[in-house]
């Protein structure tokens, strides 16, 4: 297991200048997540919480950017899906889907592509 990666920090940082009442719930990886596959594990996933206007705003400013791989909020991932298509499999437009394996209620979950790991956020 590695630490916190760049990516996850400057995003960290974003968000709280942005939305000062955003609480930090965590980069790395708990003993639960350790168990299984997880972005934490690697540092490559944000946790934030907050009141929920905050959480529905930060969940917002990062769909579609592109050093996001998916998000996670309240049942919902947004996410560029597969798509099996004539000539293979592709990946799909970015959208929102229902997500029932965690409900993520008191926090957004970001996660963030293995090829941005040393890559800076600076805005949203």
């Amino acid at each position: 297991m590695s630490g916190p990666t760049k990516v996850a920090q400057s995003a960290w940082a974003v968000i709280k200048r942005l939305w000062p009442e955003a609480r930090f719930m965590g980069i790395m990886g708990d003993a639960k997540h350790q168990a299984r596959e997880s972005d934490h594990n690697s540092g490559r996933a944000l946790d934030v919480g907050g009141p929920r206007d905050v959480m529905v705003d930060v969940a917002k400013a990062f769909e579609g950017h592109n050093y996001v791989k998916y998000i996670i909020f309240e049942h919902w991932i947004w996410h560029r899906p597969w798509q099996r298509t004539a000539a293979g499999y592709v990946r799909g437009g970015p959208r929102w889907d229902r997500y029932v394996k965690d409900d993520h209620f008191d926090h957004v979950h970001i996660s963030f592509h293995r090829a941005a790991a040393d890559k800076e956020i600076t805005t949203s």
